[in-house]
């Protein structure tokens, strides 16, 4: 049936079925809370979800999946699925910790961090810098099955289940959502950025990128993200204790949304060190928009109205905040890196970076790093269209919210 009509559509036959299921009057799939949460126990055989802090985040954001997201048929299956992965996580997380308390005892050194605008080359610059085993990165298969098959810890030659399982779920998403790969391609064995993580607290942006969850965002930058950034510690720990092959405690981590809660961040992570891209915030963030609107077309088939402004706003203040805190803490904290020399010279940057943090870069390592950005044309996997006025962002009215920001950093309008 896939090699006659394609997997889109497959999935377009399914949804059409469930959709008359549901029509009919038989509920298909259960999003109620207590029953996400039971169906998790009964998984896992595990009952321990540990703090109890994460059920407001989780509360508000399943309601928010029932009333604001529009779910498709599909979509519910799609969220449920990973609902449940996260709950599971959880729960295997809280019962290793338990049963190791070695766990909590993991120390590591104080992290890079990768903030500022989306779509300004952070996640080249993650991978890029992640080829060098002394930096440690999160993997992407292992935020996504973070406990082992067996708890022994430092074990390498488990991984391979886990790995194979990640895999097929890549797969199945890519299947669903074909144009996403010429945007972001997400990779078993690449570097992963902590959204990924902190959604285990279910307090992330991860969930506003997915679905259109108006009151969850609103909910997750009134709540107290020092909680979601100590879990993201005991994470790191978790990974750790389990490492799979790298002994290095220097971890480089990544998300564009930590700079909405840095505060909250060094609460947890006091002496963290920042590397902040730019780029042309309209272009950014617009390029951000279109990433956000093919992804939230997996979930379902409600277009909604350009949320440029409230985008806008959102990062203008962030910038603005961030600022404050960059003058509070110490600029030498700080490595400023534009989006324009990150894409034209990654080694230059590099060697940039290992500098300014005192770092060595072997000549082994310089050779990975030179053979990765070989392996990564710009549009490998097709070109990215868009434009930003398409997507809701004018210049004349919105680029003034960033005037500030460009001076600053000395990025010309309208320039990417």
């Amino acid at each position: 049936m896939s090699t006659k009509l394609g997997w889109s559509r497959v999935f377009e036959v399914a949804d059409k079925g469930l959709g008359t299921l549901n029509r009919l009057g038989f509920e298909t799939i259960n999003l109620a809370e207590e029953k996400l949460l039971e169906a998790a126990c009964k998984a896992t055989g595990l009952y321990d979800f540990g703090d109890k802090r994460f059920r407001e985040g989780f509360s508000v954001l399943i309601k928010a999946y029932r009333k604001e997201a529009e779910l498709s048929p599909l979509g519910k299956i799609v969220t449920r699925a990973d609902t449940l992965r996260l709950l599971s996580n959880r729960l295997q997380l809280v019962e290793n910790r338990k049963r190791i308390p070695a766990i909590a005892k993991e120390t590591f050194e104080d992290p890079i961090v990768i903030i500022g605008l989306p779509r300004c080359g952070t996640t080249f610059l993650h991978r890029l810098l992640g080829q060098d085993p002394a930096n440690r990165v999160p993997l992407t298969w292992e935020t996504m099955i973070p406990s082992p098959e067996s708890l022994q810890p430092k074990r390498t030659n488990e991984t391979a289940p886990r790995i194979q399982k990640v895999a097929q779920r890549l797969k199945w998403f890519g299947r669903l959502a074909p144009e996403y790969r010429k945007i972001h391609r997400t990779v078993t064995n690449y570097p992963q950025e902590c959204i990924s993580i902190l959604s285990h607290s279910f307090q992330s942006v991860r969930f506003h990128r997915t679905h259109f969850v108006p009151s969850y965002w609103r909910w997750l930058h009134q709540s107290d993200n020092r909680f979601a950034y100590r879990e993201h510690r005991a994470f790191l720990q978790h990974l750790q204790y389990f490492q799979a092959g790298n002994q290095s405690k220097r971890w480089i981590l990544k998300t564009p949304a930590h700079t909405f809660f840095v505060e909250a961040l060094l609460e947890v992570y006091p002496a963290a060190r920042f590397i902040q891209t730019h780029r042309e915030p309209i272009t950014a963030l617009a390029s951000n928009a279109s990433q956000i609107k093919m992804l939230r077309k997996v979930f379902s088939h409600s277009p909604k109205k350009s949320e440029a402004g409230r985008i806008v706003k959102d990062w203008s203040k962030a910038l603005d905040r961030l600022t404050n805190i960059r003058q509070k803490i110490g600029e030498e904290r700080f490595l400023d890196l534009h989006y324009s020399e990150v894409a034209s010279e990654p080694m230059a940057i590099v060697r940039k970076i290992y500098d300014y943090f005192g770092f060595e870069l072997k000549p082994e390592q310089e050779a990975r790093m030179k053979q990765f950005c070989l392996l990564q044309p710009k549009g490998k996997y097709g070109v990215h269209s868009y434009t930003p006025t398409e997507l809701g962002f004018n210049w004349k009215e919105h680029g003034p919210a960033f005037d500030s920001y460009r001076e600053r950093f000395n990025i010309p309008s309208k320039s990417s």
